[in-house]
């Protein structure tokens, strides 16, 4: 600011405050007789620093483990100095209002778990350290957990893999202590065939060769046999009412007097052979009912 006053111009060069003081430029000029003459005193201190303060408080803080904290300290807003109260006598740095992180002070209460071991037949186990989630700062040590000893205490065997009809399974038990697994193996079971059947298109007979089959109810694996007409023999039902008694496949006629399945007789409805044999049938029923009767009273 310049202010003109007659024949002087006053400058202020800085304002007084609680650092500094008022400090002001002087120029004057005189003239005589037709000359100008001009005097000029610069930086004169007019008024020395008031040394009174604008303290501003920051309050204090504590720090955690993952934010540094700070003490109480007052900031003057107008020199921007730093003292430790509010009469603003002790001048501290901003270094000195920190204060570090505290370890002692998590800012959570999450916490993470980490080395630990279980213990096995043969060797130590340990419990794990304890680390701040946060920081990762070691909250907690664990301890040693002392092994179960030589002898491995196994639990009861069940089956990891199914036998199948060829092929081996296998059973496992597992180490109450370690966790170490043992295995054996399951014998392959073998088949489980069902009834031989007749070939639905070479079915053998009593008259011809033919093939049979078996199925197993396990894996559904066919086994295939050829069958000879002697070994397939007569299908033979036993004479009835209606006088059933032929062979279903050949149409020979069974023997009553033979009672065996290769004692057929060709023989034709229309031959008195035939007539007999039925005639010898009728009394043979008789006689066995007859004879049945007898042997329940």
């Amino acid at each position: 600011e310049t202010v003109t006053d007659n024949e002087i111009e006053v400058e202020t060069v800085s304002d007084r405050t609680c650092v500094a003081a008022q400090i002001e430029t002087y120029t004057a000029s005189v003239e005589f007789e037709g000359v100008t003459y001009t005097e000029k005193v610069e930086n004169f201190t007019v008024a020395e620093p008031t040394r009174i303060h604008t303290p501003v408080k920051t309050e204090a803080k504590a720090a955690t483990c993952t934010e540094k904290g700070n003490i109480e300290y007052y900031t003057c807003s107008v020199c921007g100095m730093i003292f430790t109260e509010e009469a603003c006598e002790n001048l501290i740095t901003a270094a000195e209002t920190v204060l570090d992180f505290d370890y002692t002070n998590h800012s959570t209460d999450e916490t993470v778990l980490k080395n630990d071991k279980a213990a096995t037949c043969n060797e130590d186990g340990y419990t794990g350290d304890i680390y701040c989630k946060a920081c990762d700062h070691l909250i907690e040590e664990g301890t040693v957990i002392p092994s179960a000893g030589a002898e491995h205490v196994f639990g009861e065997w069940y089956v990891k893999t199914a036998a199948k009809c060829l092929e081996d399974g296998e059973e496992a038990r597992v180490c109450e202590n370690c966790g170490a697994e043992e295995t054996r193996p399951l014998p392959a079971t073998g088949h489980s065939f069902g009834e031989w059947f007749d070939d639905e298109e070479d079915a053998p007979s009593c008259t011809k060769d033919g093939v049979q089959h078996r199925i197993c109810a396990v894996c559904g694996e066919t086994e295939t046999r050829e069958v000879t007409a002697s070994e397939k023999g007569h299908s033979v039902r036993l004479p009835n009412d209606e006088g059933e008694g032929y062979c279903a496949s050949c149409g020979k006629y069974r023997c009553l007097f033979c009672e065996k399945d290769e004692h057929m007789h060709e023989v034709s409805d229309s031959s008195a052979m035939t007539f007999f044999i039925h005639v010898v049938h009728y009394f043979y029923h008789l006689f066995s009912n007859f004879r049945y009767t007898l042997s329940h009273r």
